[in-house]
């Protein structure tokens, strides 16, 4: 299947739909999709096959990609973005550092929650585990799984060498992904390559097959 190339522009983006990515599965073969985008047993970007039953949401991945559409809203008033971006919890909505001082300089807005959206992502966008009822806080190398401090406390020393801090391994889990996008858009440019020779090949076959029937 030939995917356009502006699926590649983002390692966030569906592989099949070329949007942000919604409830996000990894395929065996680590290619990333929309759950609602897999709607067979073969990957339709490799075609290698796989159990549909066996999949299940990517949380690492999800979180990153939660972040980041947290870190793309604009400002509510100016609808610019600038850095740092807040968000008023009390209005619910986003603002920019001069929009916040602007709207609520007022004292009636002395009691409104305003939070950096960075700080609001991690906080709103973080999974609690099911058999602690705590925020994830780590990741486990080993499992490939999301931990919280009472998962932590639970494992052997052993185990928790194969531990990082869940901002670092969101760090690390962009690098790869942003790795494989540069590595995919290589081999696309490879297989187009490849076609485009294929082609002239058969032009080619086909002008000496055209000349020699004419003689």
């Amino acid at each position: 299947m030939d995917v356009p190339s502006k699926a590649y522009n983002n390692p966030l983006n569906c592989l099949r739909c070329n949007s942000a990515m919604q409830d996000p599965v990894r395929l065996p073969c680590q290619h990333h999709f929309c759950r609602q985008c897999v709607n067979s047993s073969e990957c339709t970007t490799c075609l290698r096959p796989f159990n549909l039953a066996e999949l299940a949401t990517d949380k690492v991945l999800n979180y990153i990609v939660e972040s980041s559409r947290e870190a793309t809203e604009t400002c509510a008033n100016c609808d610019k973005i600038s850095q740092p971006m807040y968000f008023c919890e009390t209005c619910q909505q986003p603002l920019c550092a001069e929009c916040r001082e602007i709207t609520h300089r007022a004292k009636i807005f002395l009691l409104h929650n305003i939070v950096q959206m960075e700080e609001r992502g991690r906080i709103r966008n973080r999974p609690f585990c099911s058999a602690h009822n705590e925020p994830f806080i780590l990741y486990c190398l080993e499992s490939k799984s999301l931990m919280c401090i009472e998962c932590f406390n639970s494992s052997s020393l052993e185990r928790r060498g194969h531990f990082l801090n869940i901002d670092v391994a969101h760090k690390i889990c962009c690098d790869k992904l942003e790795k494989s996008a540069v590595n995919l858009r290589a081999f696309q440019s490879e297989l187009r390559e490849q076609c485009d020779l294929r082609r002239r090949l058969v032009d080619e076959l086909e002008k000496n097959f055209d000349f020699m029937a004419k003689e």
